[in-house]
């Protein structure tokens, strides 16, 4: 088709430049959690990938690298449905699921913007379609005879158009209270009227265009969350479905089911069912418990491993190809059809980052509620390559390192390391009581551990510690009565605060100069105080750092938007470039003193070049 590929050139002109990645460039660790994958039917290569916070990226080399692609404004919700046109390539649709923003306060706000976004320039620049602004989007399906028919499952019912977009109406009724959340929704394979809706109790199914809904739940376990329904396209009477209580087919269009034989019961929800197009008695299930396959149409299923599938999408030209799309692992490729696994993430961020830390020529990064593909990483290249260490302790909520000596703490234990994070062992030097918020290394080489019932060893005043912060030239105790700053002399003085903002970071320069980032803007520390810093707005200040070796240079986060100061924080200038969301700390390795590095929420690290 000689138009796809002149107007996929085209676009691939405009996309260029915005594609994220003309300032900001991914550190790393790379992978984490994605939600949906899809596949261009008419370039093989091209391959996009959507999780939470708004991330979308696209590969054109087969997931060998990745590049993210940003909406024309900040988006917070997760990225729930992909589709590429297959008339047209250079048209992705994306359904952004999250809060309902149908609100005027929200959707002004910009923190949650669901609905349906469409780009017709290979992603250089989106619109939202105005018929669904503010529709949380669960599912989204093009018949596959016509793509100007769509439909489009939301929590507040089922949308179709039947003219590219032009016009969206909702078919199913607003007076039945079961077809409200529509979770997936599926076209017959030769009748655009036939339509078939899941909920999360049991699915539905129109014959004529959503005039008349019938419920199809005979041999179905009651209460079942149905996930994705599949339609053989050669036999439409041929459904499949996947639901939170197994995997269910039926010979007679939905009209009753029976409950298929090797799907565990337990433990185990079954997100994805598909079908090789080229060999349609192979069948795939993504489950939380792995990759199912069966060779005999859903007969008999084996499991093929154990990672937790979001979703599953088919190489155009060679079926035994799939990309998978996983929690926590990223995006996975097998070119045997499912029996050899290869995790393909260059590039592809989607990580909950809980802590970072600094080391002698040495960082650090823990990542939590990623289970196997988790824990503690290490980079000693500045950022160009991480190290998953064999930390085994479980969900580390801080960090703190000096030299070779890395210390990692969970909820209610410590653990050190003495070899750059290679190695970890119990850590019982000193005796603390309650949770662990905070971990810091003082200037004389002692760890002070922030809890919930104060700060050790015994300190200035017993409040629960929610942060510390600092440097060899001073200290900073946030707690739950306000700051207390230390010049590592032992005594700790209150700052005063004449308001009650939330303290998201502080940074002290080399000179012993403090900032505060608050959720009532920038503060600096001056004769004992917190006063108001003027350049920026009252708005909240997400992160704020100094250069390590200019000391009166400072960085400062608000809204994804990074400000600079040659002064000590007198005065703020915006840097250009693109905004990357919500930034939770900014820092200069000093061994790097011309790059900016920036932990962004829901992502990992990004960095980029200062001159």
């Amino acid at each position: 088709m000689p138009e796809i590929a002149d107007r996929w050139a085209a676009a691939l002109l405009f996309a260029a430049p915005f594609l994220f990645a003309a300032d900001w460039q991914p550190s790393g660790p790379f992978g984490g959690n994605v939600l949906v994958v899809a596949t261009d039917p008419h370039r093989p290569s091209v391959v996009l990938a959507g999780a939470r916070n708004g991330l979308l990226f696209r590969s054109d080399d087969r997931a060998k690298t990745w590049k993210r692609i940003a909406f024309d404004r900040p988006i917070s919700g997760a990225v729930q449905a992909l589709v590429i046109d297959p008339s047209d390539s250079a048209h992705y649709m994306a359904g952004i699921s999250g809060e309902d923003s149908t609100t005027a306060g929200l959707w002004e706000s910009g923190l949650y913007e669901s609905g349906l976004y469409e780009s017709i320039d290979a992603g250089a620049h989106w619109q939202q379609a105005p018929a669904l602004r503010g529709a949380s989007i669960e599912a989204l399906k093009v018949f596959a005879k016509d793509s100007r028919i769509r439909a489009v499952a939301t929590r507040h019912g089922l949308f179709v158009t039947r003219d590219a977009g032009k016009t969206w109406a909702r078919i199913s009724p607003a007076s039945n209270p079961e077809l409200q959340d529509i979770t997936t929704v599926a076209f017959d394979a030769a009748n655009p009227n036939i339509i078939y809706a899941g909920t999360p109790h049991l699915p539905w199914k129109t014959m004529d265009g959503g005039a008349n809904w019938y419920s199809v739940r005979d041999g179905m376990l009651d209460d079942s969350d149905v996930f994705s329904i599949f339609i053989d396209p050669a036999h439409p009477s041929r459904v499949f479905a996947s639901a939170c209580s197994g995997i269910y087919s039926s010979t007679n269009s939905g009209a009753a089911w029976k409950l298929l034989d090797g799907i565990p019961g337990t433990s185990r929800r079954t997100h994805v069912i598909t079908q090789d197009a080229r060999r349609p008695q192979v069948m795939y299930a993504g489950t939380t418990a792995g990759l199912f396959k069966s060779w005999n149409g859903g007969g008999r299923w084996n499991r093929l491993n154990g990672l937790q599938i979001n979703s599953i999408a088919f190489d155009p030209v060679d079926s035994r190809t799939l990309y998978l799309a996983t929690e926590r692992g990223g995006i996975v490729v097998t070119h045997d059809g499912g029996e050899t696994l290869i995790p393909m993430n260059q590039g592809l961020l989607s990580r909950n980052v809980s802590s970072v830390a600094l080391g002698s020529g040495a960082m650090y990064l823990s990542t939590i509620y990623e289970g196997a593909e988790g824990g503690v990483f290490a980079s000693t290249d500045h950022g160009r390559s991480w190290r998953k260490s064999s930390f085994s302790g479980g969900n580390v909520r801080a960090l703190s390192a000096n030299a070779q000596t890395v210390y990692a703490a969970t909820v209610d234990r410590i653990y050190r390391s003495v070899d750059s994070a290679r190695t970890w062992s119990p850590w019982e030097s000193s005796p603390f009581s309650g949770e662990i918020h905070a971990l810091q290394i003082g200037g004389n080489g002692a760890l002070l551990v922030g809890t919930s019932q104060g700060l050790y060893p015994a300190q200035g005043s017993k409040q629960p510690v929610l942060a510390v912060f600092g440097s060899l030239q001073q200290l900073l105790v946030n707690t739950e009565l306000g700051l207390f700053v230390s010049n590592n002399s032992g005594a700790w003085t209150p700052v005063r605060s004449t308001d009650r903002s939330t303290v998201y970071d502080a940074a002290t320069s080399c000179t012993g100069d403090a900032l505060i980032a608050t959720s009532q803007g920038l503060r600096r520390v001056t004769g004992g105080a917190l006063e108001p810093v003027r350049g920026l707005s009252s708005d909240t200040v997400s992160a704020v750092a100094f250069h390590p070796r200019r000391c009166q240079e400072a960085y400062a986060a608000q809204f994804g938007v990074i400000y600079v100061s040659r002064d000590a924080g007198l005065t703020w200038n915006p840097l250009p470039g693109t905004n990357v969301g919500t930034i939770e700390k900014l820092w200069i390795d000093p061994a790097l003193p011309a790059r900016l590095f920036a932990l962004v929420r829901g992502q990992g690290v990004l960095f980029r070049d200062l001159d």
